[in-house]
Order: structure tokens, then sequence, then C-alpha cells
């Protein structure tokens, strides 16, 4: 995996689309992604789900039509949980 998806610059990390404590494996498993969204918004709603068992998380990423970019322009990142409201948060990329 190493070199791949390549960097997009020093503002910017490899990823994980799911983390490895909520069962993201190390496989097509990372996505180019902004370190302040990676290491702050991300990373809250990654602990909410690890501390609820069951509920379900997810990322969506978005890709400029027509683009051969290996860098989304947009994530969204999502927390679901029994008995409550949905929380789902978009981040630029």
């Amino acid at each position: 995996m190493r070199g791949h998806p390549k960097s997009a610059g020093r503002f910017y990390h490899r990823g994980h689309a799911i983390p490895h404590r909520l069962g993201g494996g190390t496989d097509i498993n990372i996505a180019v992604q902004i370190g302040s969204v990676n290491m702050g918004p991300f990373r809250a709603l990654e602990m909410r789900a690890v501390e609820n068992p069951g509920s379900l998380y997810f990322t969506y990423w978005m890709y400029e039509p027509d683009s051969n970019s290996q860098v989304a322009s947009r994530v969204q990142q999502g927390l679901l949980r029994c008995g409550l409201q949905p929380e789902i948060k978009t981040s630029s990329n």
C-alpha cells in the first residue's frame, strides 16, 4: 500500500475511511484527507462510535465529476445509534 493513495501535500493525511478500532482494514480503506479534519471532527465521531457498540459508523467520499483526482472534494461521516438522531457531518477536503 506504500504510496497509495498518493499524498496531496503536507496538509493531508493518508487516513482510514473506517478506523481500525471500528473494524477497518488496511487494504482499500485508505483515503487522502485533510489532516485537521482527520485529527479533529473525524476523531471525535469515531470515538463516539467506539463508545457505542452496535452503532453504525460510515463515511461517504465525494469526488468532482470527470476528475481523475485521488482526493475527494468533500467527505461525509456519520453515526447512527438506536433511539438517537443521526449524526452526519460534511467536511470539505
